[in-house]
């Protein structure tokens, strides 16, 4: 009489190879919600970023670090041509304030167009440099704001 106990080695390896495709499927759960998750981080500390860039210029009325109030904008690069201005700042990817522009982290730009009746269009964008986990995407836009600002006795 044969013993019937046990399991076949056919037996073994289907069930292997379903384990294989539940566990990659679930894997895959896991670095989505990962990104999930740090994108949320990213965008919540790019939108408190962005607003005190914009608080800041609505609070001094300008963005040039050589006229700074603190060192908010220290290392910070601001060009300013025909009344419109533009400031960059460099963030590293713990959001750390850098001098430069890290090839891993991130760069906010806030840019001031030129005064029309009074008006200035503001608009704050942040770019991450660095890809997310499992994509090759570079230089991913965060999160970017715009708002119009009455300029006193300008325009």
């Amino acid at each position: 009489m044969r013993d019937t106990r046990g399991f076949t080695l056919v037996e073994i390896i289907i069930s292997i190879g379903v384990l294989a495709v539940v566990s990659a499927f679930v894997m895959q759960l896991f670095i989505g919600s990962s990104n999930v998750q740090i994108k949320a981080r990213d965008m919540d500390q790019a939108a408190m970023q962005a607003q005190a860039a914009l608080e800041y210029y609505k609070a001094y009325g300008s963005c040039d670090p050589g006229r700074s109030h603190g060192d908010f904008l220290r290392g910070g690069v601001y060009s300013e041509e025909d009344g419109a201005f533009s400031l960059q700042l460099f963030y590293d990817i713990n959001w750390n304030m850098k001098n430069t522009q890290d090839t891993e982290g991130f760069t906010l730009y806030l840019d001031g167009g030129r005064v029309l009746r009074g008006m200035r269009h503001l608009t704050a964008r942040v770019i991450r440099h660095r890809p997310y986990t499992a994509t090759s995407e570079r230089d991913t836009e965060v999160i970017s704001f715009e708002l119009d600002r009455f300029e006193e006795g300008l325009g």
